[in-house]
């Protein structure tokens, strides 16, 4: 109960040694979904992503039924499943800032020119998206590099416009194995990812292993108002050789502000 007064007065900080005993004190259930999305609220805007990760994945173990039950309903959509984006990746393993030294700071910008990037249509289907290497994966193939060494990581852009000011977003998608997410030319979420400056080879957190997991991930204390926005995302794989890359059912989504 402390953790909850100390999470909705906005005192982060004081609230993360609470939530945490609440989280061993109630393992599933409204308590422990309730528990464990206010501490990654609050791991989040603390920079501890890693912990974040680990709070994720018990959620994610949590029945989907419950999960559903106790989750406020979507307010407005504002990046559905089927959404156009561009993409760039790098099949032969060259780092983009070869050719474009400022690539890594500007390539999430809107004055950033993404003509010569391929495009395609996302999905929401399991098996949908952008990536390579999977036998079940029936999405936009963008491409296998030649060896597994040289799959590191590819860049997505999508532009949208809001007629109205939105808040308490939500970004959700299937993604393998780490992402970096941009709004407007600033970076919002990490999700499974480790810390550093974005970079070609900056390595995702850990291997994900069930890919068609859709992870939700809460834009903390961001609003949108009316306009043209950019929504980017750089998507990484582990530091390990790796055979496959993906994301998919990338949505944008502003919730009812829960009870």
């Amino acid at each position: 109960m402390l953790g909850e007064l100390l999470f909705e007065a906005g005192r982060l900080r004081e609230a993360l040694k609470p939530l945490e005993g609440a989280r061993q004190l109630y393992p599933k259930g409204t308590r422990g979904i309730q528990t464990r999305e206010r501490l990654v609220k609050v791991l989040v805007a603390l920079d501890q992503e890693a912990k974040a990760e680990e709070v994720r994945q018990e959620l994610a173990l949590l029945p989907t039924k419950m999960l559903n039950a106790y989750s406020p309903p979507v307010k407005a959509t504002l990046v559905p499943a089927d959404s156009v984006w561009r993409w760039l990746h790098p099949t032969d393993g060259m780092d983009p800032a070869e050719s474009d030294a400022d690539f890594h700071t500007t390539f999430f910008t809107a004055k950033f020119d993404a003509d010569a990037w391929k495009s395609g249509k996302d999905s929401n289907d399991e098996g949908g998206g952008f990536g390579y290497g999977d036998d079940w994966f029936e999405g936009l193939d963008i491409g296998k590099p030649a060896s597994k060494e040289l799959g590191k990581s590819a860049y997505f852009r999508h532009r949208f416009t809001t007629g109205k000011e939105h808040s308490n977003l939500e970004l959700r998608c299937q993604r393998d194995d780490g992402i970096i997410v941009y709004l407007d030319g600033k970076e919002v979420a990490r999700d499974n990812m480790r810390e550093g400056e974005e970079a070609y080879d900056l390595p995702a957190a850990s291997v994900v292993s069930d890919e068609t997991t859709v992870w939700r991930i809460p834009l903390v204390d961001l609003t949108l108002l009316p306009g043209e926005h950019i929504l980017a995302i750089s998507l990484h794989n582990t530091e390990k050789p790796s055979s496959d890359l993906r994301i998919g059912a990338i949505t944008l989504v502003e919730m009812e502000e829960r009870e």
